[in-house]
This record gives C-alpha cells, sequence and structure tokens, in this order.
C-alpha cells in the first residue's frame, strides 16, 4: 500500500548529538458523527482542554478523502464516497501536523499517518472496525489491510494502531500481550485481536495500567445495561517503556456513548548542535 507524500521535504542531516524525551499525548475516540452542526469544534476544544497532542476519530461519517487545516489543527480523513456512515480521521495539533510526512486513506475504515521525527518515524493507524453482524471474512479483510500498512513500516519505527475494534480481550492477562487490567469477558473477536498483536508482537496498552473500573470501560450500551472495554491503543513490544500512562476520560463530552481512550507517551527524539537544549530535559549525552 503505498503512502501519500504530504511534505515534500527533504531529509535532514544535521549530526545529533543528544537524546531527550519528547512528550506526546495520543488519544482515540468514536465520535459517532461528524455531521452535526458545530461537532467538529466541539471534538477539537475538548482536545485543546485535555491538551492531545494527536486525536484518532472512528465513525466521522465524511465524504471522501483527504486532508485541510482548521486553525492550528490539521485534520486527515477518509470516508466513502457518499457521507453518512463509516469514516475515519485523526487530527493532529499544529506541532505534530507540521511534521507529517505521508498519508495512507486506505477504505472508509482505516487512515495512516506517517510523522517525520528525527530519530524515528512515528506511525499512526486510525481503526474502525466493522461490528458483530458482519460476517468474518470482513473482520479477516481489515486485518489483512492492517498487515499490509505494518508491512510498510520500518522495523525501528514507533507504531501505533488504535480505534474502535468491537472486541473484548477480557480481564486475563495473556503473555506480553494483553494486561491484567482489561474489562469483561473475552469474546471471539477479542481472541483474534490477540492473535493479531501477538503476530506483530505488540500489546495492547490500555490493559496495563491499573485504573477505577470507570477509567476501564470505553463503550457503553444503549440504555446503559453493559459497559464494555472495546477501543484500544495498541504499540510495539520493543516501545513498551515509551507509554507512561492509557485510561479513558469519561469526563470529556461530545455527546457520543464511547468514552475518549487517550495515551500518554515519551519518545526518544535526537537534539541537533545547534538547538537550543533543555537541559531538564536530558537524559544522555554521547558525542561519540
Amino acid at each position: 500500500m503505498p503512502w501519500r507524500s504530504e511534505s515534500g521535504r527533504g531529509r535532514s542531516k544535521a549530526e545529533p548529538v543528544v537524546i531527550m524525551r519528547n512528550p506526546c499525548q495520543i488519544s482515540t475516540w468514536n465520535v459517532r458523527t461528524l455531521l452535526s452542526p458545530g461537532k467538529l469544534e466541539e471534538v477539537i476544544e475538548e482536545m485543546n482542554r485535555i491538551e492531545i497532542d494527536i486525536l484518532g476519530l472512528c465513525e466521522v461519517r465524511w465524504e471522501g478523502s483527504g486532508y485541510y487545516w482548521k486553525e492550528n489543527n490539521r485534520i486527515i480523513y477518509t470516508g466513502r464516497e457518499k457521507q453518512g456512515t463509516n469514516g475515519t480521521a485523526i487530527i493532529l495539533n499544529k506541532k505534530w501536523g507540521k511534521l507529517v510526512e505521508n498519508t495512507i486513506h486506505y477504505s472508509d475504515r482505516i487512515t495512516a499517518v506517517k510523522i517525520k521525527a528525527d530519530s524515528t518515524n512515528l506511525i499512526i493507524i486510525q481503526v474502525y472496525m466493522p461490528t458483530s453482524s458482519y460476517p468474518d471474512e470482513e473482520i479477516e479483510d481489515m486485518y489483512n489491510r492492517i498487515d499490509e500498512i505494518i508491512d510498510t513500516v520500518n522495523k525501528n519505527d514507533n507504531l501505533i494502531v488504535m480505534g474502535d475494534f468491537k472486541a473484548v480481550v477480557g480481564e486475563e492477562a495473556v503473555g506480553n500481550i494483553v494486561g491484567k487490567f482489561g474489562h469483561g469477558v473475552k469474546n471471539y473477536r477479542g481472541e483474534r485481536l490477540i492473535q493479531f498483536c501477538k503476530e506483530n508482537d505488540m500489546f495492547i496498552g490500555n490493559t496495563f495500567f491499573k485504573q477505577p473500573k470507570r477509567r476501564l470501560y470505553t463503550w457503553k450500551m444503549p440504555g446503559d445495561i453493559g459497559r464494555y472495554q472495546i477501543d484500544f491503543i495498541i504499540v510495539k513490544n520493543s516501545k513498551r517503556n515509551q507509554i507512561i500512562s492509557c485510561k479513558t476520560l469519561p469526563g470529556a463530552d461530545v455527546n457520543t456513548d464511547h468514552n475518549l481512550l487517550t495515551s500518554t507517551h515519551n519518545f526518544l527524539v535526537k537534539k541537533n548542535k545547534e538547538e537550543k537544549i533543555d537541559l531538564s530535559k536530558l537524559i544522555s549525552l554521547n558525542l561519540r
């Protein structure tokens, strides 16, 4: 699957001399629709209030695909030929939006961005899985499409796959894939998600951090007759030490039955000689 160039910038050859931490808050949210007047502005307002850097969205229901800037936020989206169903999007603040190098608009259920960093690229894949009413063949097709994107990612890149998976992985730890802080009873789709993580050496971030129950579930059934954890942020095991928090924020509100799921990451980045250095963030120095 080819990446679509969005920047036209060349590679920097500046020599890095220090390694520093670059904190980033990455979130995913099924907003149910962005067709309602003012809904996008509400989402961006919540994003700014919570200080989210990168926000993946499900079920935006827009038509077509592309990107544009709205004030200080870059919006990249993928939808159907006609608006009304499905659709995914990724919104980035000004800092991270400027670093987008490539995008993939892959069906109305998958959007991916490649963010150019000094040390390693950051790849975000936003996913909106079909519901349980769809046949297993369509679920397998979705995983095949995600795998096609992953196959284009460099081994050392930061890879995050997130979104609404319509799956429950349960409360029992599974190796280095599922932690002991999941929520609900594992189902068949949850087994398939675990298999995907195993094949790609990834773990489900929001099952590894102890939180109150209200910070674990991501979706309420109509009438609040059941609460489930079906939205996930999935990270490469090799980058495990870079994620320092993952939880839902029930207080975020844009009229949806899904809770905002957010994670905090400390990415390692390299700084060049000519750049000013904040010594409070310095973690190592190597001039060799």
